[in-house]
């Protein structure tokens, strides 16, 4: 028991490590350190309030470090100066130690299996034994870092009417 107990009272720490690390690599920094952790937990405060959807800001953000315009990442703040303050620190801590972008996006992917999507095909799948949009949705997710155009349908959060609030697989 006192070595299985050990093992547990490690977690904590094991948790935070790769939480942190995990986070820094998402935002394109090769280390975590105090002041990423607070660049981090401020862009949570930030995502909150303005209740960005996540792929699509990492992506986005992804999208901005390989050169691309930040329009897209201010659009989903309303040009909230909170987040423009936000992505100067971010830029600042990058000019350090960047990662490359092939890390970030390794980091971030494109596409995720989003419930509404998944609620949909199980639907099709069970009530009119059609398994389009599953073998769609399943071959999609094959590749989650880099997305067809015809799958861009697949990107979309949902709408309020298409929010999924009780699962039932796990998710």
């Amino acid at each position: 028991v006192a070595l299985a107990q050990a093992e547990v009272d490690r977690f904590p720490d094991v948790f935070n490590a790769l939480f942190w690390s995990g986070f820094a690599a998402k935002l394109g920094l090769a280390a975590s350190n105090a002041e990423q952790q607070e660049l981090i937990q401020s862009l949570f405060k930030l995502m909150t309030t303005a209740e960005a959807d996540f792929t699509l800001f990492f992506d986005r953000l992804t999208r901005h470090a390989a050169g691309e315009e930040e329009s897209p990442l201010l659009a989903m703040y309303n040009g909230e100066a909170g987040f423009a303050d936000w992505l100067r620190q971010w830029r600042t801590l990058r000019e350090g130690a960047p990662l490359p972008v092939a890390e970030i996006r390794a980091a971030n992917p494109v596409l995720i299996a989003r419930n509404h999507q998944v609620e949909r095909a199980l639907s099709d799948a069970s009530d009119r034994n059609d398994f389009t949009r599953f073998h769609r949705l399943a071959a999609a997710l094959r590749a989650p870092f880099d997305v067809a155009p015809d799958l861009s349908d697949l990107l979309d959060p949902p709408m309020p009417d298409e929010r999924v609030t009780a699962t039932f697989c796990g998710t």
